[in-house]
């Protein structure tokens, strides 16, 4: 019997008798139906995928959760010198931590962040910073914190004091890790843009929010962390 080029169906050959014609028919459509099986059901909102090399192998799939997913957030605790966003699971490409409005007192000190606890000369870090009249550059050789503003810039009132801090491939056991930054603080006016590395290759499973130095408390402000994946 002949079959159709592309998925070998069976097709009445033109020497077949007209009586014969019923039941090829019927074979034509049971394997245009078997073939075919895959691509019934689903779901709104569902999309088609491949389910294996296969040809005609298809599966029905929901999209994938992506994106950023809140693993932590809350205000910064008032009359505090820090706060830790501890037990951080390794099943995220990156982490993404938010700092909003963060104030102290007395002033003037800068906000800190240091990763798993540690209070070793494991950071280093360069900033560059700007404003209406300047622009700087500020180089950390060694530090036992990361420093996001490298000048004083926690005021004594809701700054909005804007901090993103993206910490990358952050659960690598084999490799130092790279963190980087961006801000922008009222109070002096000024954008600064960070890049730091952290000299370990232990994941990262904590991060630690603290004013510099542990010489002043929080006043006000908002953080939250986000996985990204």
């Amino acid at each position: 019997m002949p079959t159709t080029t592309n998925f070998g169906w069976t097709t009445p050959a033109d020497t077949d008798l007209v009586k014969d014609g019923a039941a090829a028919i019927r074979t034509l459509g049971s394997n245009i139906d078997t073939s075919l099986a895959d691509l019934k059901g689903g779901t709104t909102g569902q999309y088609l995928q491949k389910n294996s090399n296969t040809d005609l192998d298809y599966v029905w799939a929901g999209i994938s959760a992506g994106g950023m997913t809140s693993i932590a957030s809350g205000s910064l605790p008032t009359g505090a010198t820090s706060v830790t966003l501890s037990s951080i699971v390794g099943t995220y490409k990156d982490l993404k931590l938010y700092i909003r409005g963060a104030y102290m007192s007395p002033t003037p000190y800068r906000l800190a962040i240091r990763v798993n606890g540690d209070t070793g000369t494991n950071y280093r870090g360069v900033i560059a910073r700007s404003n209406s009249s300047s622009t700087d550059n500020n180089a950390a050789a060694t530090t036992t914190q990361f420093l996001p503003f490298y000048q004083n810039d926690m005021g004594s009132t809701a700054s909005q004091t804007q901090l993103v801090m993206t910490f990358h491939d952050y659960s690598n056991t084999n490799a130092f890790h790279s963190i980087s930054s961006v801000g922008y603080n009222t109070t002096n006016d000024f954008s600064a843009m960070g890049g730091f590395t952290y000299k370990s290759a232990t994941a990262i499973t904590s991060i630690t929010i603290l004013s510099e130095g542990l010489a002043a408390n929080f006043s006000g402000g908002t953080y939250e962390l986000f996985g990204v994946k």
